[in-house]
This record gives C-alpha cells, sequence and structure tokens, in this order.
C-alpha cells in the first residue's frame, strides 16, 4: 500500500511539535513555559522595541494573579510583579514607582529613562539591562545581580544596593549620592564621573578594572577614598 501522507503516523509527529510552539517549551525556541497572554510576545524585536536589538515582549499577561500590561511607557505603579519573569521585555519609560519587583527577573530588560524610584527590585536579575537614564531615587536593590547593566546617567540617589553584583555595569555619570553600596561587587564596573562623597562603601569589592574617580582608589580588594587611611 502507498505511503499516505496525511495518515496518523506522519501527522503526529507534525501536531506534537505544533502544540510544544504553543506552549512555547519547544527546544531551540526563545519562548519557555507558556508565559505570554492574550497576544503578548511575539517572535525578534519589534517596533516597539529600543532599537538595541533586545526584544520587545509587551502585552497584557496574569502576574500574581493581576492582569498588567507591560510595555513601553507601561503604567505600573505599585504593581505587584513579584518573581515575575520579565526577561526581554521593552518598559522604557514605564511608571514603575513603588513597585514590587522582588525575586523578579529582567534580565535583557529594557528599563531606559524608567521611573523606580522607591520600588523593591531587592534579589532580582538585572544581568545585562538596559537602565540608562533610569530614576532609582530610594530603591531597594539590596541583592540584585547587575552584573553589564547599564546605568549611565541612572539616578540612584538614596538606594539600598547593599551586596548587589555589579561585575561590568556601566555606572558612568550615575547619580549615586547617600546611596548605600556596602558590600557590593563592583569588580571591572564603570563609575567614571561618579561622586562617590557620601556613599556608603565599606566592604565594598573593587579591582584592577574598575574605573573609579580621581578621590578613590582600589585598596587591597576594596573601594575606599585616597584620604581615607583605610
Amino acid at each position: 500500500m502507498a505511503n499516505n501522507p496525511f495518515s496518523i503516523e506522519n501527522l503526529a509527529p507534525t501536531w506534537v511539535e505544533a502544540t510544544e510552539i504553543l506552549k512555547g517549551d519547544l527546544p531551540g525556541h526563545e519562548f519557555h513555559g507558556n508565559q505570554y497572554v492574550d497576544g503578548a510576545g511575539g517572535g525578534g524585536s519589534s517596533s516597539g522595541s529600543s532599537g538595541s536589538g533586545r526584544a520587545d515582549y509587551g502585552g497584557s499577561r496574569e502576574i500574581n494573579g493581576e492582569k498588567v500590561t507591560i510595555g513601553r511607557d507601561a503604567d505600573l505603579r505599585s504593581a505587584d510583579l513579584r518573581s515575575a519573569h520579565l526577561v526581554d521585555v521593552n518598559l522604557r519609560g514605564a511608571n514603575l514607582t513603588n513597585a514590587n519587583l522582588r525575586g523578579a527577573s529582567l534580565m535583557r530588560a529594557n528599563l531606559s529613562t524608567a521611573r523606580l524610584n522607591d520600588a523593591s527590585l531587592s534579589n532580582a536579575d538585572l544581568t545585562n539591562t538596559d537602565m540608562r537614564g533610569a530614576n532609582l531615587r530610594g530603591a531597594l536593590m539590596d541583592g540584585a545581580q547587575l552584573h553589564d547593566a547599564d546605568l549611565r546617567d541612572a539616578t540612584l540617589r538614596d538606594a539600598d544596593l547593599a551586596d548587589a553584583i555589579l561585575r561590568g555595569a556601566d555606572l558612568t555619570d550615575a547619580t549615586l549620592t547617600g546611596a548605600n553600596l556596602n558590600g557590593a561587587d563592583l569588580r571591572g564596573a564603570n563609575l567614571s564621573g561618579v561622586k562617590l562623597d557620601g556613599v556608603r562603601l565599606e566592604e565594598t569589592k573593587g579591582d584592577k578594572d574598575t574605573k573609579l574617580p580621581d578621590t578613590h582608589e582600589v585598596r587591597n580588594g576594596f573601594i575606599a577614598g585616597k584620604n581615607s587611611g583605610k
């Protein structure tokens, strides 16, 4: 009997693969765990992206039992986004004032010019996140992962960055007045143009690749003021 291309045996693998694509669990596919709902999600960069090659997985989705809209200029004031999966999203210019992002995954997200003042980002993963010009005044960022994050021109006045990992982060011209960097890891970070006077720097790690203003230096593996005598 001739092979029938439309037989159950031949179609079954195709339907399985199609189902996995809809679920977002196909190996090699960039979506995982059916995390996008109501049209949220798409393939590759979109017109709403920052133009930096980052994806734009915006739209409406349910997080912690509430439906929220993720996207550029979104109003997410006081939103409960604890432990949310927000990898690669475009939240440029979004208002996240007082938002709860504890333990959230924001790797490679675009948060440039976003308002995150008084937001909680404790233990959040902000690896390789674009936060240029963001307002993080008073934000809780203790224990956050900020490896290779772009924080140029960001406002971090009075922010709590205790024990945060900022290895390779770019903080050029950022405002850190009153910030707490006790125990933070700034090895390989760029703090050119940053005023560190008044910044808490107890046990703050640095290395030969850490770029500091003329007022500070790395001494015995830790950042200290040149006239501190520490």
